[in-house]
């Protein structure tokens, strides 16, 4: 998952539909493991950053601090909390403060590496309480739209308003600027970005964070020449409304007959050669809704130089980001 550090059981379940297996990657502290973690762990994992990223400090009375400031400074950024200052790279120096770095370097290092771990921490936790926010608020207006209109059956007409027809809901993604984007995907792939290698794809349920990283390839990766990223789409089953031993019997039996997971494997592990896609096109059927899968490959970029602002970039050299979404009933 990428890089929500935690999700929702029904979100474990639509993912599941498809994949063998779902890890999260929590900063430390989050202590939120899903309870599919311990029922299902063959299927669910959670990982911390490792010991040598753990943050030395008091670190959830620092978390406690930056939650009350950000409520009045949030589009400042967590640069400007007063805990922390800039990045280097975002800073111009005079000269004399650069020769004073320069020989102090070695006893600052490693104030300066406990710095930037508790900022990666912050970034992390702070985005998973803006998604919680957020998700609670949706969950609340869904609720009060199903109450439907006080006014209901007592009028003639056969269309009445709810008590918040005319309210529109938070959109999923909404929440984050480009430069909170930045600074959470910077922080996720600086904690596990060792840890999420090999052939295996980064999931995201935010549309706002698929369009933001290919967008940003686009721009400061690839700037208009080299190799382009490839892209590939396919609908599959979405078993999440079953329950768990109904979906761990249907989940099974997909993956016997379907060849969908062929090609998304294909995709995953050799992008840019004809993968088998025999089935992807079709839509499933009888099941009990449909999953819009959107894969995009993220080709090396060898040594070609990014600025520093956008060197989360480079992490994404050589690996598939996958957004998934549910197919509304309108659209099966």
């Amino acid at each position: 998952m990428f890089p929500h550090p935690h999700a929702s059981e029904v979100n474990l379940k639509k993912v599941l539909s498809l994949f063998d297996r779902v890890t999260l990657f929590q900063p430390w502290f989050l202590e939120k493991a899903p309870p599919l973690a311990k029922e299902w762990p063959n299927l669910v994992e959670v990982e911390d950053p490792g010991d040598e990223l753990r943050p030395k400090q008091d670190f959830k009375r620092l978390l406690a601090e930056y939650s009350q400031w950000m409520r009045n400074n949030y589009r400042h950024g967590l640069a400007s909390f007063p805990a922390f200052s800039l990045d280097d790279s975002e800073v111009d120096f005079p000269t004399w403060e650069i020769k004073r770095m320069i020989r102090d370097r070695g006893i600052s290092r490693g104030k300066d590496e406990a710095q930037k771990v508790l900022k990666w921490h912050l970034a992390l936790h702070l985005a998973e309480e803006m998604e919680q926010a957020q998700e609670n608020a949706a969950d609340l207006i869904k609720s009060v739209e199903e109450l439907g209109s006080p006014l209901k059956g007592a009028i003639e007409e056969d269309t009445v308003p709810g008590l918040i027809g005319d309210l529109s809901g938070p959109e999923k993604g909404d929440i984050f600027s480009e430069e909170r984007l930045r600074q959470i995907i910077e922080a996720w792939f600086a904690l596990f970005g060792e840890k999420a290698r090999g052939g295996k794809a980064l999931i995201t349920l935010n549309p706002q964070v698929m369009k933001f990283v290919t967008e940003t390839w686009d721009e400061h990766g690839t700037g208009g020449q080299g190799e382009r990223r490839l892209h590939f789409e396919l609908e599959s089953p979405d078993l999440s409304p079953l329950g768990k031993q109904e979906f761990l019997e249907k989940r099974g039996t997909f993956f016997i007959r379907d060849k969908r997971r062929e090609s998304v494997a294909d995709f995953i592990c050799n992008p840019g050669t004809k993968f088998h896609a025999s089935d992807s096109d079709r839509k499933p059927e009888n099941y009990p809704g449909s999953l819009r899968w959107t894969f995009t490959y993220f080709p090396p970029l060898g040594d070609k130089k990014i600025a520093g602002r956008w060197g989360f970039i480079k992490k994404l050299s050589g690996k598939t980001v996958g957004f998934m979404e549910k197919v509304k009933t309108s659209e099966r």
